[in-house]
């Protein structure tokens, strides 16, 4: 299908403050798209946890300062329904796509997006093949955020097949993404990779090839510390990936960690303890800010024995483009815990705060 007229109007999620209701809202816009843009009929959008905090920071006195009306959403898959004159010869109606828009813009749960695809903020746009089924296009969905975190996490390393890796939270989407990234893109060894994760999740991390051995438990013990030392008897590790929160490891970081000068990294994605989803951005700050600090002495100051870094995602065509590279090549499956009706968005947000989703929580439309 394609758009005519001169407008369209649909429905998109708005928010006012934390204590309204999630409602969907008719907006509208101007048609045909500008010279630059795309419209895509969105078939689904990924649900993150960064959401719940955008919405819980909007406390009804906090969104008193900013009065307007706020969106929800970062991963979209949908089909191309119309396509600005700059861009007939790299976008067709019809074209299957997913992709990613950065937080705090232009949310992707509605009935339709409109792209800049050149622009760095729509950059992470993907074309998939025709032969794509809907169910994949929705599950599609589920990739882009999730994917980018943690490719852009890893990048910071030269990884090969002989780099040493721990996975603090192996179950979460952040840690089953790593999982299958550095066992089937950068080669990790098997024998190399350690995942910390909850003993329900054993099974679910040697499927994506964790080999049990190399599989911690944090719920059956005080502290990680010492399972992640005896790992490192075999020798120091290249790169921890904190996906949980977590600060067991620095006491002894020397004695399980490569030093700076031979690149030793720690990449942290929620700072030193676990994040409650049902909180605002603000009340995460002194998770953060321990991160934060350590971050200023051991990186900026250069006091610290190791490289350490707290990361953010950002915009990209080449990682969004590799995802799909490495499901087409059958190196990579985006793990879907449950999918909801947009009637049902209210549930399925409140399936990402309870914390026990065991992969993404998508909601079709």
């Amino acid at each position: 299908m394609s758009l005519e007229g001169t407008s369209i109007e649909y429905e998109k999620l708005t928010f006012k403050d934390s204590a309204s209701p999630l409602t969907f809202k008719k907006v509208s816009h101007k048609l045909p798209v500008s010279k630059d843009e795309i419209a895509v009929k969105v078939s689904a959008a990924g649900l993150n946890p960064v959401d719940l905090g955008i919405y819980y920071t909007f406390h009804p006195w906090v969104a008193s300062l900013f009065p307007s009306y706020r969106n929800l959403g970062r991963d979209y898959s949908g089909t191309v329904v119309q396509v600005g004159s700059d861009l007939k010869s790299q976008y067709f109606v019809g074209d299957k796509v997913f992709g990613y828009v950065p937080t705090l813009s232009t949310g992707t749960l509605a009935q339709y997006l409109f792209l800049k695809p050149k622009t760095k903020h729509d950059a992470s746009i993907v074309r998939v093949d025709q032969s794509v089924t809907d169910e994949q296009l929705v599950n599609f969905a589920g990739i882009p955020l999730v994917f980018l975190t943690t490719v852009q996490s890893l990048s910071v390393v030269p990884l090969s097949d002989k780099s040493r890796v721990v996975i603090i939270g192996g179950s979460t989407s952040l840690g089953w993404t790593a999982i299958q990234v550095l066992l089937n893109h950068y080669k990790v060894k098997p024998e190399n990779l350690v995942s910390v994760n909850g003993s329900r999740s054993n099974n679910f991390v040697q499927e994506l090839g964790v080999l049990q051995q190399n599989t911690i438990n944090y719920d059956q013990v005080d502290s990680i510390q010492n399972p992640v030392l005896d790992k490192a008897k075999d020798g120091k590790f290249d790169l921890i990936l904190d996906a949980a929160g977590n600060s067991d490891l620095f006491n002894h970081i020397n004695e399980i960690l490569k030093s700076k000068e031979e690149n030793g990294h720690y990449v942290t994605l929620v700072g030193d303890h676990k994040p409650v989803y049902a909180s605002s951005l603000l009340a995460r700050l002194p998770s953060s800010f321990s991160s934060f600090k350590r971050f200023i002495y051991w990186n900026l100051i250069g006091g610290g024995p190791i490289h350490y870094q707290f990361r953010n995602v950002h915009s990209s065509k080449k990682d969004i483009d590799l995802a799909y590279r490495l499901y087409k090549e059958g190196n990579y499956k985006v793990i879907v815990d449950s999918i909801y009706s947009s009637e049902e968005v209210t549930q399925a947000y409140k399936r990402v705060e309870s914390n026990q989703a065991r992969g993404k929580v998508i909601v079709k439309f």
